[in-house]
This record gives structure tokens, C-alpha cells and sequence, in this order.
């Protein structure tokens, strides 16, 4: 091979390790972070909650679990209604109603115990079967 050749080759091989180099740091670095990620970790969730769009299903969830954790539950009832009349019941409905039942559980646990019969549909109406 000759001299001029062989740079070529040379040079050739160190642009594409050098390539490879940049695109293995690149899948290294990792995709951004979703909005639950910037939520869960944000050291002022408030501030995270301004990226959403006021009357999305985002918003609902979000604004909810994030006054659920101050202990705002008259607010989270608010929020529900609203947010039931928007868009129905959903999963993420369903979850933050489970969620203020249990929450309210040391407030009041009658309240949150009919909740949960309700909700899981229990029956306590079992008798024993007595022979004869």
C-alpha cells in the first residue's frame, strides 16, 4: 500500500472511531426526562405544574396529587368535580379518589371504609351453613 494510501486509510479509521466515540455518548446521555420525572423530582413542584396546560388531563391529575400532598382536600374535591364534568371517570380519576379516601382515613374512617366497600364492591352478608 502506499504512503498516501495508507494516511487515507489511517485518517479514515480514526474520523469513524472518533464518530463512533460521539454517537456512544450521545445513546450514553440518555433521553430527556418526561414531565413525571421533572414532577416527581423538582424541588418546587409548583413551579413544575406551571408547564401544564390549565384544563388538560395532565393538569387534573397533576394539580391533584400535588394538593393531595399538602394535605389540601377540599381543593382535590374541587378539582375532581371539575374534572369529572370535563371528561368523564377515568383510570387517573379513579386513582386520585382512591387516593383522598385513604388519605382521609384518619379523619374519617367510616367515611373511608364505605368508600372502599363501594368501591371494591364487598359484601359482609355470609352465613354459615348449618346442617339440619
Amino acid at each position: 500500500m502506499q504512503p498516501s494510501a495508507r494516511s487515507f486509510v489511517i485518517r479514515s479509521l480514526v474520523a469513524i472511531f472518533a464518530l463512533a466515540s460521539l454517537v456512544r455518548e450521545s445513546v450514553a446521555q440518555g433521553v430527556e426526562i418526561g414531565f413525571e420525572e421533572r414532577f416527581a423530582l423538582a424541588t418546587d413542584r409548583a413551579e413544575a405544574l406551571a408547564e401544564l396546560i390549565p384544563g388538560t388531563r395532565d393538569y387534573y391529575f397533576y394539580h391533584c396529587l400535588y394538593r393531595q400532598q399538602r394535605g389540601e382536600y377540599d381543593e382535590v374535591d374541587r378539582l375532581l368535580a371539575t374534572w369529572i364534568e370535563r371528561y368523564g371517570r377515568t383510570a387517573r380519576v379513579n386513582e386520585i379518589e382512591n387516593r383522598q379516601a385513604l388519605l382521609r382515613s384518619g379523619q374519617d374512617p367510616d367515611a373511608t371504609y364505605d368508600f372502599l366497600r363501594n368501591r371494591l364492591g364487598l359484601r359482609f352478608d355470609a352465613q354459615q351453613h348449618v346442617r339440619g
